[in-house]
């Protein structure tokens, strides 16, 4: 279900969870007690990038809910 180790960052851990789709990878993420990310600032955003291995992943944005709305899994 995973494929990296875990990164500590403040109070949050970052790990990169298995998902051909969108869905998929947020089960995988729930599975094991998270979600996909939600990026709050840009300086989280540069260290997702810093120490991301992989060229694409899914993050915590989507219109599942309702077509062409967009919103964090956060709220």
């Amino acid at each position: 279900m995973t494929s990296s180790s875990p990164n500590i960052r403040g109070n949050s851990i970052y790990t990169i969870v298995d998902g051909p789709a969108w869905t998929q990878a947020e089960a995988n993420a729930n599975a094991l007690g998270g979600h996909l990310v939600t990026i709050n600032d840009a300086e989280e955003n540069e260290w997702i990038g810093d120490n991301n291995p992989n060229e694409d992943l899914w993050i915590g944005f989507s219109d599942s809910s309702s077509e062409g709305d967009w919103q964090w899994i956060d709220g």
